[in-house]
């Protein structure tokens, strides 16, 4: 019992030691530069307001011009100097065109990069995996995988001469699986993976990797409008078999339960998430993991450290208890009836 004492009075005294310690920042971060992803809306816009207004010059990658230019307009008071560029990761030719543009500009400031912060990315959830086809996955791996490591591989080495950072936003989803999450599940998963292993080989030469894994924040990509259009563009594809064993109202119970499931766990505080990547970006002993919302860290991270039988059975009766109607499959709801 003595032991146990010791060890948790120890465990204490380093936890209130690591509390004060993150609260120590970077001095002269003004003037730094910082490459982000994904600044479209959502966490990238917000993120990129904070850098600015504390003094950092942020090279802004958008999908989209209207991006691009409804960005310039709302940050043009702001302190830190705002660069704009097109950007589509899961484009090669786009990611060299825009290391290009960040290195010019680099070199004629005589700067170099202090950051990349990998946020792009989209909830990549449709349905059930019956009405998926390997062009879901390809689309979210592309995104939600495949884009982040295009990137960072790019950049490291402007980074390895900074000694800089790298931030990438994952999900919880990254480290537990649900109901009908597979194409995001698979991504964040391998994201992980990559993360991970980057951080180890990094950190000789001084480069320091953090990820950031946010439960449910209600941003436009997990909205009731982009989620009806996820669900709608596969089960337009579907075959009349697949259509008939699930059944109309399955699919719109799967719709109405999203919605008010987001309506339960979601939070409106996306400064959280913000928070979070500033802290990454400018503290001085970051941590390497951020985990962000309630569902996230009472529920969705506990989760994972669970035996997988357990975690299916909290998963499903976690699904069941869901406000909304529920859906089961028509075939299903049939092969009941006849029992």
């Amino acid at each position: 019992m003595y032991v146990i004492y010791c060890v948790f009075f120890i465990w204490i005294v380093y936890r209130i030691y690591r509390y004060f310690l993150e609260k120590t920042k970077l001095e002269s971060i003004r003037g730094r530069y910082v490459l982000v992803t994904g600044c479209d809306s959502g966490f990238g816009r917000l993120l990129i307001k904070r850098l600015l207004a504390h003094g950092l010059n942020v090279f802004a990658g958008c999908y989209t011009l209207e991006g691009e230019e409804s960005l310039k307009s709302e940050c043009e008071k702001l302190d830190g100097q705002l660069y704009t560029i097109n950007l589509d990761i899961t484009s090669q030719k786009s990611v060299d065109t825009c290391y290009d543009y960040v290195k010019t500009i680099l070199e004629a400031n005589e700067a170099d990069l202090w950051a990349l912060v990998n946020n792009a990315g989209f909830c990549a959830i449709y349905g059930p995996n019956d009405w998926i086809t390997s062009e879901e996955y390809e689309l979210s791996i592309g995104v939600n995988l495949m884009g982040a490591i295009r990137v960072t591989q790019k950049f490291v080495h402007l980074l390895r001469k900074s000694k800089g950072r790298i931030v990438t936003m994952i999900s919880a989803s990254g480290r537990i699986h649900g109901f009908y999450t597979a194409p995001y599940a698979t991504a964040k998963y391998g994201l992980q993976g990559y993360m991970d292993s980057l951080r180890l080989e990094l950190h000789p030469f001084g480069v320091t990797c953090h990820v950031l894994e946010p439960g449910g924040f209600r941003t436009t990509f997990v909205s009731p409008e982009a989620m009806d259009a996820r669900v709608e563009s596969v089960w337009g594809k579907l075959s009349p078999e697949i259509k008939e064993e699930y059944g109309y109202d399955f699919k719109e119970n799967f719709k109405e339960s999203w919605k008010k499931g987001i309506e339960l766990v979601g939070s409106f505080n996306l400064d959280e998430v913000v928070n979070a990547y500033m802290h990454a970006l400018t503290a001085n002993y970051p941590k390497y993991r951020y985990i962000c919302g309630w569902d996230a860290k009472l529920l969705l991270v506990p989760l994972s450290f669970l035996p997988s039988f357990l975690q299916d059975t909290i998963i499903r009766l976690l699904t069941y208890l869901t406000p909304g109607p529920k859906f089961v499959p028509a075939v299903l709801r049939n092969t009941k009836k006849e029992l």
